[in-house]
């Protein structure tokens, strides 16, 4: 067994300097005193959105506000404890984010995108598919990059709900809880998050918050972590580690009304994304390098209506390049 809510798998860093890697519930008990510390950017945003929509959920259920300099709503907590069945990542029927039942097996790397495949040699370290593995910790982080951060993955593999992924853009303070109530910008039908159940989305579909949030393009399933203790291939934890896992895709339809809070759009109202140019035929290797152009046109959409601290994070690749 192996929960969210329990298990020390959130990276984070207290007040005082100290890194620790705790559970979910711990960090939403001293959301006031941490804040989320991943070295890659992209887990940052992606474990940001993750615990935002979790906070949506547990203040609908609960119809209790957050506050900006407290701790996170003790029943908060005591709603998640009550639903801890949806957050098991092995061992049960129902497992979080996962479909049973399907056949496609791929590496468990897959999940992470700065880890090559064995078909890709250059990089500074080399992994093997199926050989080497990835510990539970970082197989969250791939589960949470999903709906975020997904391309187009080969003939009948689709991106994410927004496409091309986009550049994003977050308020980021002191401490998670100050960080939370930045972003806090909760709808009147908040919709499923996607760890309540398979959600299937129709044609010119208008896409609740919550289920934009969390809505993942492939269908995953991981097996069991096998009980050697190895390295893991990403953050180099030694752990019983998980070698491959079931993916598949899940379709979501072009034409699905969608508003993501996150992202920067153009004064076109477009997805503001980043491009690359292979280093081979171009003299830049990041073609969209003036950020301070896209923040322009961010407070210009009335997106920032308070001073603080941003967070940019524009994912881009090209084979090698991520």
């Amino acid at each position: 067994m192996y929960n969210l809510l329990e298990q020390p798998w959130l990276s984070v860093i207290y007040h005082n300097g100290v890194t620790a890697r705790i559970s979910l519930i711990e960090a939403l008990r001293n959301a006031h005193r941490l804040q989320i510390a991943y070295p890659n950017p992209m887990d940052r945003i992606a474990v940001l959105r993750f615990i935002l929509a979790l906070s949506y959920w547990c203040h609908a259920n609960t119809q209790v506000d957050i506050s900006i300099t407290e701790s996170l709503p003790t029943e908060w907590c005591s709603w998640l404890v009550e639903n801890q069945k949806y957050f098991d990542l092995f061992g049960t029927e129902t497992r979080f984010m996962q479909t049973m039942g399907l056949k496609r097996v791929r590496p468990v790397t897959d999940l992470i995108h700065e880890v090559p495949s064995s078909t890709n040699h250059w990089h500074f370290r080399h992994v093997t598919d199926y050989i080497d593995g990835l510990c539970p910790s970082c197989c969250i982080l791939g589960i949470l990059r999903l709906p975020v951060f997904t391309t187009i993955g080969g003939r009948g593999f689709s991106n994410g709900i927004n496409g091309c992924p986009p550049i994003y853009s977050v308020w980021w303070e002191s401490c998670l809880s100050s960080t939370l109530y930045a972003n806090w910008a909760p709808t009147e039908e908040l919709g499923i998050p996607a760890w309540l159940m398979e959600l299937d989305l129709r044609q010119n579909e208008e896409v609740m918050l919550l289920t934009g949030l969390t809505l993942a393009p492939r269908k995953l399933y991981l097996p069991d972590p096998n009980p050697t203790v190895k390295q893991c291939a990403n953050c180099g934890s030694n752990e019983a580690l998980v070698y491959y896992c079931h993916l598949e895709n899940n379709q979501i339809p072009d034409s699905v009304k969608w508003n993501d809070p996150h992202v920067m759009k153009s004064n076109k109202d477009f997805n503001i994304k980043s491009n690359i140019g292979p280093l081979a035929s171009e003299k830049k290797a990041f073609l969209t390098r003036d950020w301070y152009r896209h923040m322009a046109l961010l407070m210009q959409n009335g997106s920032t209506i308070k001073s603080g601290n941003r967070l940019v994070v524009g994912f881009t690749s090209d084979q090698t390049i991520t």
